[in-house]
């Protein structure tokens, strides 16, 4: 038994290595002895549970067969590994089965030693007795690619190991120390990336044993050669995967596309890195996160090349980091700056006879103004035109800075141009080529190799994809909130049909609640994508999180395209808020009211007629408008819930609610970079920062692995939607909620 468990899954050897491969598979051995005994063992196993079969004959008097569940469980940061394995043992040489159990441990204290330990059959019952086998050893990683076992059986059996990583080959070499072992060489090789085999072959040199196992976690680096490799984004990419959707439209979320980024880190043979952002569909974070993935690849010396069928401010910001960014040549240029429009419906809702009612408190409040204004206010403005200006500086500056001389550039916004050759001409792009000419390109430039047929292969992203890591490092977990569409109370979901998600209290507070109550975690992530929405919801959510970072672990929020009302309140909820350069903070400030029909159904000749108790029971009806008692009583509501936002803001920012409702509140909206320096946001930096500071705040080493788990699970739209979000009664009783108005038929930036 060796700690490091060479082809067996753990399967074969100490039950409490199952868990330490991190990937669900397979194995089968099979093979012959010098004594002309046929063996054979299948195992499947996935992250904690296994099962194994093996079998041994001669075809003659010899005939065993031996079954096994196994379970195995990490434990303290994955310094210790706790296995259990019960088996059925039937043989030839008696009547029935023999039952026995087997506990084993796995303890790695460095990311160089590991120990094992498991006493083989310790309980056991049934016709024969089998014999009790104490196996122990030790495993030393002398540096990256080799290392040294040694194990025991008992006192009879005593051996090392001496195991090589070749890259193309893996050698081991089985030298007996004392016993009746035999010199043994296992030779490995990887076929692909989920595939490796190994054959033993014994001191007469010939080949005894056989062994494939499969792992669904991908295997790194399994090539021996250099690679050109495309990795197509044409894929929608969101904060999290959508739910099902009736017009098939799939997308990958920010997690696995992170995972990918690590998967190509690992593979150095991916040497030319070609991303085909044809198609290329993401908000302003993610692009930013695939911008630094890019450039950590290029740091490790890899020749990356950018691929773009149009030029638009996010493609270019994700692009910009890359060796060379190439344009294909008819491509549409859309270099011209960030403008909106606003529809207002005020003028057509008196004409119907609709009378919508919405208070505030926040004169930049703006997202009531299209229903109770006829023109955009001033101060609506001035906060659209500041936040567009900054935020246009925030998705260019990447790409600016690649160029030397940004004056040719800054005149095609006052100029613009659609045409490819003028994108190159000002230095947006480095060349005009088709895909299959980028390829022949890279080559040509970066290595002065003529190649016009060399093979790219495709390196698509994909959901769920594990690395194979033996890396012995302790590992903790981190778990992950995300906060994504609108915010609710009660239940949110995925909308097939309008393609939107929301995001309710009741199963955050659920999530959190299990998380109070969890020792696994060391800290939590909570990533914001949200326009904000419920006040109540939103204010459950943020005295949640708060209680969390107070007493019970460090609280991170992550802010991604835009964390702005309710979405801000609750990043206030942790201990740092983190946003990038071009997300969307701040809008403090809170609206509400309602909409009354009785105009238009005067004008249909339509009557409503309310049964109530006392006189403001049907106040927020649809036939009649809010009194003057009403309004004021919402008034007051809204006043009372804007000085606690401020409160909240105040006490996660360290700002006066002075200074706040004078200059920063109200409903005024930021990008990060403004908010840094208005003291909203602490730091600028994605989900590398979030965790880095997660990890500082939770006196977590620097070097630590950890593992990032999300605590709020995406059900499907089947399971979830017609249960709890489109009941034809709850349809139309939402009609009621001005929520309805305001998320549907918003400007450009519902604030």
């Amino acid at each position: 038994m060796f700690p490091s468990l060479p082809n067996s899954n753990g399967l074969f050897g100490n039950p409490a290595g199952l868990s330490a491969f991190d990937s669900p598979g397979a194995v089968l051995n099979f093979g012959r002895t010098k004594e002309d005994v046929y063996e054979m063992s299948l195992g499947v196993n996935g992250d904690y549970l296994g099962a194994s079969f093996e079998y041994r004959s001669d075809y003659e008097g010899l005939d065993e067969s031996r079954w096994n569940l196994i379970s195995s469980v990490p434990m303290f940061d994955r310094f210790a590994f706790l296995g259990l394995s019960a088996g059925a043992f039937r043989s030839a040489a008696f009547n029935g089965t023999d039952f026995s159990v087997t506990p084993g441990v796995l303890i790695r204290p460095f990311n160089w030693l590991a120990f094992g330990f498991d006493s083989r059959h310790a309980l056991q019952f049934g016709p024969e007795k089998q014999r009790r086998v104490q196996e122990y050893g030790a495993t030393l990683r002398v540096w990256d690619g080799f290392s040294v076992s040694y194990a025991g059986e008992n006192k009879s059996n005593h051996r090392l190991l001496l195991e090589a990583d070749l890259k193309l080959l893996d050698i081991g070499i089985q030298i007996p120390l004392y016993g009746k072992e035999d010199y043994r060489v296992y030779l490995s090789h990887a076929f692909g990336r989920t595939v490796h085999g190994t054959l033993s072959i014994d001191n007469d040199w010939k080949p005894r044993h056989f062994s494939i196992g499969y792992h669904t976690a991908k295997i790194a680096d399994p090539y021996l050669f250099s690679r050109v490799v495309r990795v197509p984004l044409s894929m929608p990419l969101s904060e999290m995967e959508q739910g099902f959707s009736f017009f098939g439209k799939n997308s990958l979320s920010l997690e696995s596309l992170r995972e990918h980024f690590e998967l190509l880190m690992a593979d150095g043979s991916a040497e030319v890195i070609i991303f085909d952002f044809t198609g290329y569909k993401a908000g302003t974070a993610i692009s930013k996160e695939i911008e630094r993935g890019i450039a950590k690849l290029g740091m490790q010396g890899r020749v990356t090349i950018a691929y773009l069928d149009e030029i638009r401010p996010t493609t270019l910001l994700a692009a910009s980091s890359s060796t060379k960014i190439v344009l294909e040549p008819s491509a549409r240029v859309n270099y011209r700056g960030v403008g909106g429009e606003v529809l207002y419906y005020k003028g057509f809702f008196d004409w119907i006879g609709v009378n919508v009612e919405l208070l505030r408190h926040g004169a930049y409040k703006s997202a009531v103004e299209p229903y109770t204004a006829d023109s955009m206010s001033v101060e609506a403005r001035s906060n659209y035109e500041t936040l567009y200006k900054d935020w246009w500086k925030a998705m260019t500056a990447d790409s600016r800075s690649r160029i030397s001389n940004t004056g040719p550039l800054d005149s095609m916004l006052s100029h613009p141009s659609l045409l490819a050759k003028d994108a190159k001409r000002v230095g947006l792009v480095d060349t005009l080529l088709y895909l299959d000419e980028v390829g022949p390109y890279a080559l040509k430039t970066f290595y002065g190799i003529t190649a016009p047929n060399v093979m790219v292969s495709d390196y698509a992203p994909k959901a769920g994809v594990r690395i194979f890591d033996e890396d012995w490092r302790p590992r903790s977990r981190i778990a992950l909130l995300n906060i994504e569409g609108s915010i609710v109370d009660g239940s949110g979901g995925y909308d097939p049909i309008t393609g939107r998600r929301s995001t309710g209290s009741r199963e955050v507070l659920d999530a959190l609640g299990n998380l109070m109550h969890s020792p696994d975690y060391s800290a939590l992530i909570v990533r914001i994508n949200s326009p904000g929405g419920s006040a109540q919801a939103s204010d459950e959510i943020w005295h949640r999180l708060r209680m969390i970072s107070k007493t019970r672990m460090p609280v991170i929020a992550s802010i991604g395209d835009m964390g702005a009302s309710g979405g801000y309140y609750i990043a206030c909820g942790a201990n740092e808020i983190i946003a990038e350069n071009a997300s969307i903070v701040g809008s403090i400030g809170i609206f509400g009211g309602k909409v009354s029909f009785k105009g238009l159904l005067d004008k249909l000749k339509l009557r409503m007629e309310p049964v109530k108790t006392h006189a403001h029971a049907d106040a927020e009806g649809l036939g009649r408008a809010f009194d003057e008692e009403e309004k004021q009583a919402l008034q007051n509501y809204m006043d009372s819930f804007y000085d606690r936002f401020l409160g909240v803001v105040s006490e996660a920012t360290q700002l006066s609610k002075a200074d706040l409702d004078s200059g920063l509140a109200g409903g005024r909206v930021f990008t990060g970079s403004q908010g840094v320096r208005n003291g909203l946001v602490h730091r600028i930096g994605g989900m590398d920062l979030a965790i880095a500071e997660a990890k500082r705040l939770a006196g977590l080493p620097e070097r630590r692995q950890v593992v990032l788990e999300s605590i709020l699970s995406d059900e499907s739209y089947f399971s979830r939607s017609f249960s709890d979000q489109i009941r034809l009664l709850d349809w139309m009783n939402a009609l009621e909620k001005t929520q309805v108005w305001s998320l549907f038929v918003a400007p450009p930036l519902p604030f």
